[in-house]
């Protein structure tokens, strides 16, 4: 899931962080999506970008909401830390975001031919 996010991400852009919460269903532990206002997932993905633009917020949410098991991204915070000349890197912006996984992602059908389960695909 990692690299469906970085592959829809700006230009320039790494993953900082990155956490998943979901239900257990051998503990019986339940879920509860952190936006009320959100569709109720399997779980919730809340990760962190640094980038060095601004991205354009409508379009990064349309991004990670096209991935095949992702549903109800949300812009979380945006700031703005000074760089190090010296080293050459200029002012960077850390964006963090949420997205609710659906059942979709349980499918199997984004799982590689060739890998365990993974089967075939027409």
């Amino acid at each position: 899931m990692i690299r469906r996010i970085e592959a829809v991400a700006p230009a320039g852009t790494a993953i900082t962080s990155f956490s998943a919460q979901a239900a257990s269903p051998a503990d019986g532990s339940s879920f509860t999506a952190p936006d009320p206002l959100a569709h109720p997932g399997v779980a919730t993905i809340t990760f962190s970008i640094q980038t060095p633009t601004l991205p354009d917020t409508a379009a990064w949410l349309d991004a990670l909401n096209g991935i095949p098991g992702f549903m109800d991204a949300s812009f979380t915070t945006a700031s703005l830390t000074d760089g190090e000349p010296e080293d050459g890197v200029g002012e960077l912006y850390t964006v963090a975001s949420t997205v609710q996984v659906n059942v979709r992602a349980l499918s199997g059908a984004h799982v590689e031919l060739g890998t365990p389960g993974g089967g075939e695909r027409s």
